[in-house]
């Protein structure tokens, strides 16, 4: 019995060890990316996370990108029709790539006035893990772009962090579309987002 009493003040007494809750995990390796686009009359790419730039970009860890937060800005100039894609890269070679969009934003009408910000409500994750395939496990889209000579090892896209890189496996990307010449579009996009071993 005194045994026992023992044993159960121990287990009152003793500080419990847990792991660390998922949000304090996920805040310590949360990293912010804002990019705006310059004003776009036909269409545009730019490189948003760098996966494999761990100097340039603050994520230490370089397997794949989890999104936790998205926010999207886009202001037209005339009545014009307009489209922002974020997406994850999940193959590309010296000759083409393939992205596969996770966000799609814009209008099909020609209206005049901004849509304004569009935040969507993340409850979790957006996993953009690439496996061997290139094929995203953790991501069912039917909205890709397959193939593309925009996405090339060898052709340098402009960055978020203001240098120019050509697409990697994994990478998150941009694409936005504007309404011509006369109704460019001009695209803020914000990120949150934490990297995986």
């Amino acid at each position: 019995m005194k045994k026992l009493i023992l044993a159960l003040a121990a287990l009152v007494f003793t500080t419990p060890v847990f792991a660390a809750p998922f949000d304090a995990v996920f805040r310590d390796d949360a990293v912010e990316v804002l990019y705006t686009s310059p004003a776009v009359a036909a269409s545009t790419t730019a490189i948003i996370i760098d996966l494999s730039d761990t100097t340039n970009w603050p994520h230490k860890k370089s397997a794949s990108i989890n999104i936790s937060g998205v926010w999207l800005d886009f202001d037209k100039a005339g009545a014009s029709t307009g489209t922002v894609k974020v997406g994850v890269v999940s193959e590309v070679n010296a000759t083409s790539g393939t992205v596969r969009w996770f966000y799609v934003a814009g209008n099909a009408s020609n209206h005049v006035s901004t849509p304004g910000a569009q935040t969507p409500n993340i409850n979790g994750l957006i996993r953009t893990k690439i496996t061997g395939t290139g094929t995203t496990p953790y991501l069912l889209t039917n909205n890709s772009t397959a193939l593309s000579t925009t996405y090339q090892t060898d052709v340098a896209l402009p960055t978020a962090f203001g240098v120019s890189a050509a697409p990697g496996v994994g990478d998150i990307v941009a694409f936005i579309e504007g309404g011509g010449a006369a109704a460019t579009l001009t695209a803020t996009i914000h990120l949150i987002y934490s990297a995986e071993r």
